[in-house]
């Protein structure tokens, strides 16, 4: 039907239908409305179905929203004679609200896992690229995108963060649990360091200051 739209109708209806799946997404809904209805006007809906791989291992992440359904987090181990395994889900039912799958594309990073749909599920997709040059067309909303960028190179925002079924807790995922996985904490390896050259400089200044006063000693005559 749509393709039989004049172009310029067909824009405003994308942006007037697709603006709606972004209501229940924070970090969409602090940008301007120009740059929203951009969004809206470009992003791409798509239906998958069941096993359907959506994202493959180390492929760009992308700015993934799903609307209806259920998708999964899946890695495949090393040893061939073990299946495929379902770490982290995601789904909407009913009238919840879209939800964004995470903030990873923001990173430029690529993902150490597959992403398949579990059933018959409506997302919407657009590329990392296409998502940051459309925000560069508002200089308010491309500045907020850098900084959301910068924090999160530094540290963990919960915003993109579902609780972790291992251990509880919500500030991240199966993917940085400390349980399954070796996750160097950055801030406490430099404090170490720091701890490290401290007692390294009041142990020489102790041992330069005992040979001084041992060079000073007036011997007996």
């Amino acid at each position: 039907m749509l393709e039989y739209l004049p172009q310029a109708l067909k824009r405003e209806y994308l942006k007037d239908v697709n603006k709606k799946v972004f209501r229940h997404l924070a970090f969409i809904k602090e940008l301007t409305l120009h740059s929203q209805y951009l969004l809206a006007e470009f992003i791409v809906r798509k239906i998958s179905h069941p096993d359907e791989v959506i994202l493959n291992r180390m492929e760009p992440a992308k700015c993934i929203i799903l609307q209806k359904g259920l998708l999964g987090m899946v890695i495949r181990h090393r040893c061939d004679k073990k299946p495929p395994e379902v770490i982290q889900t995601l789904s909407v039912e009913g009238n919840e609200g879209s939800k964004l799958l995470n903030l990873a594309f923001i990173k430029r990073r690529r993902q150490d896992y597959y992403l398949r749909s579990l059933a018959y599920s409506i997302i919407y997709y657009l590329e990392n690229e296409d998502f940051e040059n459309y925000l560069r067309q508002n200089s308010l909303d491309y500045e907020h995108y850098c900084l959301l960028r910068d924090k999160l190179e530094i540290g963990i925002n919960p915003d993109e963060l579902y609780e972790c079924d291992k251990c509880q807790h919500e500030c991240h995922t199966k993917f940085q649990c400390p349980r399954l996985h070796y996750i160097p904490n950055h801030m406490l390896i430099v404090s170490r360091y720091l701890e490290k050259i401290r007692i390294s400089k009041q142990d020489r200044h102790r041992y330069l200051r005992n040979r001084f006063k041992t060079v000073c000693l007036p011997t007996d005559t």
